[in-house]
């Protein structure tokens, strides 16, 4: 695993020029702040990375976008071959103060 700053993660992710990034119901942890019983997947295919307030955007066009905020840092947990990678977002967590909140993405 190796932990990217925010300023890393977008040098990363323009370095690799990804096609899409998915979050998906299915991906996240069993603690996910997330609490859902229903399985999704969203599709995105741009990610601009933002360090005040520490943000990243994941969109498609205007009307489309997932945006987590309070970004500590983030994980590449895995790359499983050079077509797609598994990574952590880990972000405060405004629910408890005594863990963070993680959110898988897969980057294609």
């Amino acid at each position: 695993m190796k932990k990217f700053s925010l300023t890393e993660f977008k040098e990363y992710c323009e370095r690799i020029q990804p096609k899409q990034f998915l979050f998906s119901s299915e991906y996240q942890p069993d603690n996910s702040p997330l609490g859902l019983e229903l399985t999704f997947l969203q599709s995105y295919i741009f990610a601009s990375v933002f360090l005040a307030p520490n943000s990243i955007a994941f969109r498609n066009n205007k009307q489309s976008q997932l945006v987590f905020e309070g970004v500590k840092y983030v994980n590449i947990i895995e790359e499983t071959d050079e077509r797609k990678t598994v990574c952590e977002i880990v972000c405060n967590n405004t629910h408890s103060r005594c863990c963070d909140a993680i959110y898988v993405i897969v980057i294609v």
